[in-house]
């Protein structure tokens, strides 16, 4: 057996991923998510890297954060994220990616977000998320700032 993180089981055989039941511990239902990353998984090549992708805060603050501060969003959806991530990990996906289309545009990459981007890559490396790669994209950043996100500080949270 096969397992994911608290919301999900799944067991393969020769017809491939199986989803057994949903386990509770979870608000919210990614089960969907994780049976087809499986799936995508166990069909595909073993020499194709399968990528998973999240939204980053600054993308879901721009669609659904009105009326509400970047950090107070970000503290409510910091373990929605985290778990999807983890998810999408143990489900399969090789390298996860963040996308994180409007830093820059809608955003400022400023102080308050760069604590923000430090503390999701802390709760992912408590999560046990960071031994497969991840990829952050944000649009339209300087080369100053794609620097600052190189900063092994905002790998290991310090």
């Amino acid at each position: 057996m096969h397992c994911l993180p608290s919301c999900t089981r799944v067991w393969f055989d020769d017809n491939g991923p199986h989803l057994l039941a949903h386990s509770g511990g979870c608000n919210f239902d990614m089960t969907f998510r994780a049976y087809a990353i499986a799936l995508t998984k166990h069909l595909s090549p073993q020499d194709k890297t399968l990528l998973g992708f999240v939204g980053g805060v600054a993308t879901l603050f721009s669609f659904g954060g009105f009326g509400d501060t970047i950090n107070n969003l970000a503290a409510r959806i910091m373990p929605f994220l985290v778990e999807n991530i983890k998810l999408q990990l143990n489900a399969g996906s090789d390298v996860m990616c963040i996308l994180d289309s409007s830093l820059g545009v809608k955003l400022p990459f400023d102080a308050t977000y760069l604590d923000i981007l430090k503390d999701l890559f802390c709760k992912l490396k408590l999560a046990g998320c960071l031994n497969k790669p991840i990829l952050y994209y944000a649009k339209n950043l300087q080369v100053w700032q794609m620097n600052v996100l190189e900063d092994p500080g905002i790998v290991t949270g310090k």
